[in-house]
């Protein structure tokens, strides 16, 4: 080939880059050509996904088929977008499309529209599930201990207990069960061969704030008669005291972090039993710690000051009146309830969440009825809580308006467990002068 014929190749192949490479650009990012103009328009794209899988999605009253689905050349402006699937309640919301941008609505959750629910055992007490969540341990109000499957069969006959209980916990390898009585008076049974079997525990008496230690199935961590906070070996009855004089402590991952009643703040690796001090003086008492597997702690006061201490040492405050607080399942976000009325997000890290902006109380709920029992749903976008008797679900993405659907009326307070991969909920229902323990499918039968 001669050299004019490369020379001519080559001034083509440049003069073509140069002409197409602006238009794939400019096509990229929204922009498409109109017969009518020669200026192009700017449209957006819509990212649409939910959950269960195989819903459908419409903008504007037009089906754009199942999701998830990325759907382009949408003109800018408010739009009409609803996703639906069979035997579920619909999705519908206006939002907003900006030229060039995404409008990401990959956070949405079905509920079913009408919601089947099974009573599992009759006149319970307390309940609680295994940690590896196949048993269910209650107490009834005849004062037994009972475990069931997730099915409602008993599985260990009903065991006598000397008074009425106040709590129950398992140990994390599900074969302990620790009942609370009145008095911080304590009986711990052994789940084996399909029995229950009482361990001593005479010197857990007096004990309060129980924790079971995470990684270890024979250890507790309490705070003693002299707010020691000690552990406590469930085979041989030994107590080490781990500090004196601590006014708060709670266990995160593998750390155990504690306030002393001078105000300092510590934390102790629970495998190494390594401690260190993390603030020498709080300078007033905290109401509550939460921490998260990355070493965020938010520190709620009992003055209602609510502070982040990130693990380099900073504070940010986020609130000065707080009721209470809770991590996100995966750590990037802060529920926060301002008053008895308010629920807000606090999003710390989440920078793909494009409706809660960074580093702002973002509020999410108000209601004229107080709110209670608030808490995460398992994919960190979606909460539940308490208000006047019911119990509701609520997607926390403000945009438009933040989508609610109760989900039970007859809810008694406290308690829930989720079950296997969230698909249903366990809860202590009210059934006239009854208070059954129940389980609520969050899909229908064709989705189990």
């Amino acid at each position: 080939m001669h050299i004019y014929i490369r020379k001519s190749l080559l001034f083509i192949s440049y003069t073509a880059f140069v002409i197409i490479a602006p238009l794939v650009i400019l096509y990229a990012i929204g922009y498409r050509p109109q017969t009518s103009s020669p200026i192009p328009r700017s449209v957006g794209v819509i990212l649409a996904d939910a959950s269960p899988n195989g819903a459908q999605v419409a903008i504007n009253n037009i089906p754009l088929g199942t999701l998830p689905r990325s759907i382009p050349n949408i003109d800018p402006g408010t739009v009409s977008v609803e996703i639906m699937k069979d035997g579920y309640t619909s999705w519908k919301k206006q939002l907003e499309v900006k030229p060039t941008q995404a409008t990401d609505i990959r956070s949405v959750h079905l509920l079913p529209s009408a919601f089947d629910t099974t009573i599992l055992a009759t006149n319970i007490a307390q309940f609680e599930s295994s940690p590896n969540n196949l048993l269910i341990a209650v107490t009834t109000i005849k004062n037994t201990l009972a475990v069931y499957d997730d099915t409602g069969l008993m599985v260990i006959p009903e065991e006598k207990l000397f008074s009425r209980p106040t709590a129950i916990s398992w140990s994390p390898d599900s074969s302990h069960i620790l009942v609370t009585f009145p008095k911080n008076s304590y009986q711990l049974f052994s789940v084996t061969n399909g029995s229950l079997t009482k361990v001593p525990s005479k010197n857990l008496t007096g004990f309060t704030s129980i924790h079971w230690s995470p990684i270890a199935a024979n250890a507790i961590y309490a705070l003693d008669k002299n707010r020691s906070l000690v552990e406590y070996t469930t085979t041989t009855e030994n107590i080490e005291i781990i500090s004196k004089e601590v006014n708060i402590f709670t266990i995160a991952s593998r750390t155990l972090y504690y306030q002393t009643f001078e105000s300092k703040l510590g934390e102790m690796q629970l495998r190494s039993k390594d401690t260190r001090t993390l603030v020498k003086d709080t300078a007033k008492a905290i109401k509550k710690i939460t921490a998260t597997g990355d070493g965020l702690l938010a520190l709620l006061f009992v003055d209602g000051e609510l502070a982040i201490r990130a693990s380099n040492g900073d504070y940010t405050t986020i609130s000065t009146l707080t009721e209470d607080m809770s991590w996100s399942p995966d750590g990037q976000l802060l529920l926060v309830q301002t008053s008895p009325t308010e629920l807000s997000i606090y999003n710390v890290e989440n920078e793909r969440l494009f409706s809660t902006p960074l580093k702002e109380l973002h509020l999410i709920t108000r209601l004229t009825q107080p709110i209670t029992n608030a808490r995460w749903f398992p994919d960190s976008l979606h909460i539940l809580y308490e208000s006047n008797g019911a119990l509701l679900f609520s997607e926390i993405d403000t945009r438009d308006h933040p989508i609610s659907q109760p989900i039970d009326d007859a809810k008694a307070p406290g308690h829930l467990v989720f079950g296997d991969e969230s698909k249903s909920i366990f809860y202590l229902q009210k059934n006239n002068k009854e208070i059954n323990l129940v389980q609520t499918w969050l899909v229908t039968k064709a989705d189990r």
